[in-house]
């Protein structure tokens, strides 16, 4: 039995199973040093009480009762949310999972063929077991997790899930600066967000206030292009949803990941989000358009699906059919037609020739054509790599983007590369080195709004 194998120890990690035994620390919430405030403008976590209990070979576990009870009756007293951990530590021993936490040292502890059933965050992408391995450990509560050719799907800490086998499937268990602008922040931590992402080193002097463009925006704005366009529209309105109490941010808490990447409509749906914007009438589908209702209801943001060339016909005909004209015409479509036309130049001058003839066929008083970021190839999924290293990749990036400049005139030509060109394959908000999280996608949201004159 353990006896008096309960020690105390001193680590900066947090908690994590090894091969042999469990390690829990005493330590501060990570991440909260540098910061004055959080999310919620409240102090950092008080320090928690964790424990080192070895294993015997029957997973079972015995420590001293009344030593556990209280120490984590003094974790509930300070309020701090890490208590739900160790409880689920003691628990997940119980179950016998055969499995074990590991640190951000440890190798993973995979099990070929055998897949956990259970309720998943949601899914991820990367070439290997032990990448996914890696994304769960950073994941807040992520237990277990399966892969599966380029696709990681994550489980919560507490889902009583069962292990089933399957082939070609690998499985495995996991535990777990500066000063940043508050719209990074979430709850205790931030995100990714380096000074070389700020929009304001390129545009501003400070960032802009939601309150400041609400004042400012018109009353229709539409958003149309393909997934790195509807991102943007995505990222703007949660952004200011905020002022009607609709805080996506909020509604994360401690799930750092979700937080980060609320842009996205997969994390917006694990965190009930999107359920609550429909049932508060503030996400509606009417008339072909996806809208969110924003500042109280005084400006909609619309967005419709445009991924190749020739969708702006519908586009087209689909504005001149409303009652009620388009203040702001927001459009990108780079991505899907470089790999389509390849080195074929002309059908991109011919899109946006017509773009620009939409001012006098529609009722719009400004067109912005929004061109594409620099994009991380390193973290391109091994099916998607040769696109990013070729049709798709920087140097073509860039030349379309210079022909969008060039052919600007009745449209307004935003240029988002430089906010993610000094990123590297460490940068940790994004799905695939080329869709970006939250922070980044305002970031352009804010090259956007330097272009209507929204000040901050």
């Amino acid at each position: 039995m353990l006896g008096s194998a309960v020690t105390f120890i001193l680590l900066s990690a947090s908690v994590y199973f090894r091969k042999s035994d469990i390690t829990l620390s005493r330590t501060r919430h990570p991440d909260t040093k540098d910061l004055t405030k959080n999310r919620s403008e409240k102090p950092p976590l008080k320090e928690f009480v964790v424990y080192k209990v070895k294993r015997c070979k029957n997973s079972s576990i015995s420590m001293k009762k009344n030593l556990l009870e209280r120490k984590v009756a003094e974790t509930t007293r300070n309020r701090n949310p890490e208590w739900r951990k160790e409880k689920s530590l003691l628990h997940l021993l119980q179950l016998g999972h055969g499995t074990h936490y590991i640190d951000k040292n440890a190798k993973c502890q995979l099990k070929q063929n055998t897949k956990y059933t259970g309720k998943p965050f949601w899914e991820e992408l990367t070439d290997t077991p032990e990448g996914c391995c890696n994304k769960c450990l950073k994941r807040h509560e992520c237990f277990m997790f399966n892969h599966r050719g380029y696709v990681c799907n994550m489980f919560h800490r507490l889902d009583k899930g069962g292990l089933k086998t399957e082939g070609g499937v690998v499985s495995g268990a996991v535990t777990g600066g500066f000063e940043v602008p508050f719209d990074c922040r979430t709850k205790g931590k931030h995100c990714s967000c380096p000074k070389s992402t700020w929009a304001l080193n390129l545009a501003f002097d400070k960032f802009p206030t939601r309150a400041s463009a609400c004042s400012k925006l018109p009353s229709t704005m539409l958003f149309a292009g393909d997934s790195l366009i509807r991102d943007m529209w995505t990222t703007l309105g949660i952004w200011l949803l905020v002022l009607d109490g609709i805080d996506a941010v909020e509604a994360a808490a401690f799930n750092h990941r979700a937080a980060c990447m609320a842009n996205a409509w997969k994390y917006l749906d694990y965190l009930g989000m999107t359920d609550l914007m429909k049932q508060k009438k503030v996400l509606v589908d009417e008339n072909g358009y996806r809208t969110i209702s924003v500042c109280g209801g005084k400006t909609k943001l619309l967005f419709q699906s445009a991924n190749q060339f020739g969708d702006l016909s519908g586009l087209s005909k689909s504005m001149n059919s409303r009652t009620s004209k388009i203040d702001i015409f927001i459009i990108g479509g780079g991505i899907h037609n470089m790999v389509r036309h390849g080195d074929n130049e002309k059908p991109l001058v011919s899109w946006l020739s017509r773009i620009s003839s939409l001012k006098d066929k529609n009722t719009i008083d400004q067109i912005i054509v929004v061109g594409t970021h620099y994009r991380i190839i390193e973290l391109a999924p091994k099916p998607y790599r040769r696109y990013a290293k070729g049709p798709q990749g920087n140097k073509k990036i860039l030349r379309w983007n210079e022909i969008m400049k060039q052919n600007s005139g009745e449209y307004t030509f935003v240029n988002p590369y430089n906010i993610t060109s000094s990123l590297t394959e460490s940068y940790e908000d994004t799905e695939d080195g080329m869709h970006m999280g939250f922070w980044i996608n305002l970031q352009k949201v804010f090259l956007v709004f330097k272009s209507l004159l929204v000040d901050h």
